[in-house]
């Protein structure tokens, strides 16, 4: 720990020779061009493209080619690639408009206009523009599948090989595809620069303006076939919500200055890629939050890889994978366990990171409930013009904390939680205000879209549902009924929630049952979240259906008692109606305390999940059981109440069951609850 991490390159031999090496050598000498690859347009001319593939069979696969086949092809391609962009450099508007007209079957030709002008006044790097066309065309190409197909594949690689997509654009543009950026064993550039690989001086500008021309030929064939964009299948893309982790962190206003002295203090940043978190801080700063994601993503990621690496003594992994390995990526980087030399051991990175940032992480990254942002960023599934600032903002947040987490871990030789060990108020400086509010809001964070952390939300979500139903008035019920009612509610939850005080102790009466108390509770309540059991994740996954079902059961009665208390008072409710609304009053209370006795059992649960791994494998399995009782019940509430059943009576009966049967329950088997404790 604490050696700077050197500037050479993060590609593999191989990779270098192919990406790199074969397009310097093509700078070097006149390539000789029989003929033009290009057709009048300036789009591919397939025709003449072909016979650089050598024979093309019927039974062609781009995996079964020789690595020979690979560098003999590619060499061939730089004269494509090289004719390509000369011709995008010395093209006229006329020239250029045509081609963008033909990039209007994916819906972004103004986009593509843009990014190229960028390209070409060198505003952005040639990496930069490759990340936009990458993704760019994995998800164009992934809707021109679908005039075929039904499901799209998840990876460039297996799109690039349907049967489906190749019907349309046919097998000479697949293999260029291929060879392009669809396998491991070529060119790869869209793995190659969104896993954050290569320095800015390794992506030459002739694969930029191939990625151009390859949009523009596509358009060209898909016109030729009469497909334009509305007979194109579009796919709704994500938006994510402007507040997206709004107030996790302080926000970065006038300070990318400051962030920079603090990514400058990492021995994991390189200087050879300390460029790109320059011009990402630049887009932040300029309110261009989609590129800045855009760019910074791969960035966090070789951060992260530097730092595995380096933890797990395999130095070897920070270059790209050869065709026949799998890259080190974020799964692996953030896996409970690394297999190094053929040895599978602990990931270190826990240990030196530590759960808290690892829960940022997986926040980001990896919940499925959570943004996920490097799969809908990577995969072009995001407009960048559509992407919120506290996001962003964020993420650059979480690469400050990993900065001095790693920092603080280097001075002290050992691993320690991050500390405001210096006053930093006191120095006056800007850097040492913004690291002390970034550390403090480390010491905060708990994850926001782990399955616990959801259920914890949705419990105080119900608990306020469920005080709504106080808020109706009882006008059909006279004082005795009324007193009736409510002297059989309080008889079955007094004697329930007194066999509950027995089966745990001090946990339920610490609290009370009011609603505020519960919920304050249940939001206080840390829970572990970083590599657990399984079985805990089957328990919260029963526990969140039990809520799911609750709520569905709180919009129903809450939509009931508004629709029926209004025909009621404006006298349009027919006798009949008056029964059921009737019975319905009755047994609201009775349901009301039972689901609240329901609500506080799976706080009870959640309170002590991190302890369920230890149960004897009969109790849990009996445990288990009674959390499926539990769900079984309000799941027939949910159908009992339904608008179009009404069935009240028996909602009343089946309550009364439930709560009969789990007192006897928990006066039977205490350890249903008491043995989480144990």
């Amino acid at each position: 720990m604490g050696t700077k991490i050197t500037d050479g390159s993060f590609l593999s031999q191989t990779v270098k020779c192919m990406l790199v090496d074969i397009g310097q050598e093509c700078h070097y000498k006149e390539i000789d061009c029989k003929h033009s690859f290009l057709t009048e347009n300036g789009t591919f001319d397939w025709d003449n493209i072909a016979p650089l593939f050598g024979e093309i069979t019927d039974d062609f696969k781009i995996q079964n080619q020789s690595k020979n086949w690979f560098a003999i092809t590619v060499r061939k391609l730089w004269s494509v690639f090289h004719e390509g962009h000369q011709f995008l450099l010395c093209s006229d508007i006329h020239s250029q408009d045509l081609l963008w007209n033909l990039c209007a079957w994916t819906g972004k030709e103004q986009e593509l206009k843009k990014q190229y002008e960028l390209f070409v006044t060198k505003c952005i790097t040639a990496t930069e523009t490759s990340l936009f066309l990458t993704a760019l065309l994995e998800r164009s190409l992934g809707n021109v599948f679908l005039l075929n197909g039904s499901r799209v594949p998840s990876l460039l690689r297996d799109l690039l090989e349907t049967p489906e997509l190749s019907a349309v654009i046919g097998y000479v543009p697949i293999i260029f595809l291929q060879i392009l950026m669809g396998t491991p064993s070529a060119l790869n550039l869209r793995n190659i620069v969104w896993h954050g690989f290569p320095r800015p001086d390794e992506i030459h500008p002739e694969l930029v303006s191939t990625l151009f021309l390859v949009a523009a030929s596509v358009g060209e064939i898909l016109n030729s076939r009469s497909i334009s964009l509305d007979l194109i299948p579009s796919r709704t893309q994500t938006h994510f919500k402007p507040e997206l982790f709004a107030g996790c962190f302080p926000v970065l206003s006038d300070q990318c200055t400051e962030v920079l002295n603090i990514l400058d203090q990492s021995c994991y940043i390189t200087s050879s890629h300390h460029s790109y978190w320059e011009n990402g801080l630049k887009h932040f700063s300029n309110c261009r939050y989609g590129y800045c994601l855009q760019l910074l993503l791969p960035q966090l990621e070789h951060l992260l890889r530097c730092v595995f690496c380096s933890v797990n003594d395999c130095p070897n992994r920070m270059l790209t994978a050869e065709s026949t390995t799998l890259y080190t990526t974020l799964n692996e980087i953030m896996a409970e366990q690394v297999s190094v030399c053929n040895e599978v051991r602990e990931n270190r990175i826990r240990k030196i990171l530590g759960d808290t940032i690892l829960e940022m992480l997986q926040d980001l990254f990896v919940h499925q409930a959570g943004p996920r942002i490097r799969d809908k960023i990577g995969h072009g599934e995001c407009d960048l013009y559509d992407i919120p600032k506290h996001l962003v903002n964020h993420v650059i947040c979480v690469v400050l904390v990993i900065v001095l987490k790693l920092r603080e871990v280097n001075l002290s030789g050992c691993d320690h939680p991050l500390h405001e060990h210096l006053n930093y108020c006191d120095s006056g400086g800007s850097v040492e205000l913004l690291e002390h509010k970034i550390i403090h809001s480390y010491k905060t964070y708990f994850s926001l879209y782990h399955p616990s952390s959801l259920l914890k939300k949705s419990i105080v979500t119900e608990m306020q549902c469920l005080d709504e139903w106080k808020k109706y008035p009882r006008h059909l019920l006279d004082s005795k009924e009324r007193s009736d009612v409510i002297h059989d509610v309080n008889e079955n939850l007094l004697h329930l929630l007194n066999i509950i005080e027995k089966s745990v102790g001090d946990f339920v009466f610490a609290i009370d049952t009011t609603s505020q108390s519960i919920c304050k509770h249940v939001s206080s309540v840390k829970i572990h979240t970083i590599f657990r059991p399984k079985v805990e994740s089957e328990i919260i996954s029963i526990l969140r259906h039990i809520i799911d079902n609750i709520h569905v059961i709180s919009s129903q009665v809450n939509q009931q008692l508004l629709e029926k208390f209004l025909s009621y008072s404006q006298h349009k409710m027919r006798s009949r109606n008056r029964e059921t609304y009737q019975r319905m009053l009755e047994t609201i209370p009775l349901l009301e305390r039972t689901i609240l006795c329901v609500i506080l059992i799976v706080s009870i649960w959640l309170h002590k999940i991190n302890h369920v791994s230890d149960m004897p494998h009969d109790r849990y399995t009996h445990c288990l059981k009674f959390l499926k009782k539990i769900l079984q019940f309000v799941e027939n509430v949910a159908i009992y109440s339904k608008q179009d059943k009404n069935r009240w009576y028996e909602t009343g009966l089946l309550a009364r069951k439930f709560c009969h049967d789990l007192i006897q329950a928990l006066n039977t088997h205490f350890y249903l609850l008491k043995q989480i404790y144990q």
